[in-house]
């Protein structure tokens, strides 16, 4: 690819691709936080979409807002660029129009539109995506934990329909039923109950958003961090009062 920095400025080179890359997110932001936001209500937004005030007014333009941030970041992340050094060249060229102008050419020749506009220098980190990103980061925890929740609400029915097939009261702790070398010679019925577990953990993690690379990356930094770990506690304890609330408030009649 044919760059107009030399080695030394690689990092606006970085920059120019991660501009190129982000553009169509910045370009559709608008659109997408206006969606469901009535006519009439339009008239309260101020100019800055994902203004704190927007955001606090519309839940939707707050999740909007939320998603380009969090795509927006691994986009800069992945090309070599910290938010924070995409923030520091996004200020410098508000201040240097021979270097607008460079970077405007470099990000043309990664195949931006010719329409890209540089008005208004983008950045990501300013305190209301800071925020954003915090609420991101918060709710995926969340996530994490509903999802640890229900997985173990499933393995306690596994459980129970392997103690159920096997007619016994409760299993050998010592023994799992499920292991590869022994699962071969159980039954048809305790093989249908073990096989059906992965795939059934698989939808509960993507049904909050994960996927298995993600659950099991995050499970591991559990397991290491024991800040982390006393974080996913509170939630998973926090999901289990809600739980026992719906209980007692006739949440499961028949």
């Amino acid at each position: 690819m044919v760059t107009l920095f030399s080695p030394s400025e690689s990092l606006y080179d970085r920059y120019s691709a991660a501009l190129a890359a982000t553009e169509p997110l910045r370009s559709s932001l608008p659109t997408a936080a206006l969606k469901n936001i009535p006519y009439l209500s339009r008239v309260f937004l101020t100019t800055d979409i994902c203004s704190a005030k927007n955001c606090d007014r519309f839940p939707s333009i707050s999740a909007t807002c939320q998603n380009h941030v969090v795509k927006s970041s691994k986009i800069i992340r992945s090309l070599g660029l910290t938010v924070a050094q995409f923030n520091d060249v996004s200020r410098k060229i508000a201040k240097d129009d021979e270097l607008k102008a460079r970077i405007m050419e470099q990000a043309y020749l990664y195949r931006v539109s010719s329409k890209l506009s540089l008005d208004k220098v983008p950045l990501i980190e300013d305190p209301t995506s800071l925020k954003l990103l915090s609420l991101a980061r918060k709710r995926r925890l969340q996530n994490f934990a509903h999802t640890l929740d229900e997985i173990e609400d499933l393995r306690d029915s596994q459980t129970t329909a392997l103690k159920r097939s096997l007619n016994v009261r409760s299993l050998p702790n010592n023994l799992r039923v499920c292991d590869p070398n022994i699962l071969p010679f159980l039954s048809p019925k305790i093989q249908q109950v073990c096989d059906a577990f992965p795939l059934l953990a698989e939808d509960i993690v993507r049904k909050y958003g994960l996927n298995s690379e993600e659950f099991n990356k995050m499970l591991e930094e559990t397991r290491k961090n024991p800040v982390l770990r006393w974080r996913v506690n509170r939630y998973m304890k926090k999901i289990g009062q809600k739980g026992k609330r719906s209980n007692s408030s006739g949440g499961h009649q028949l």
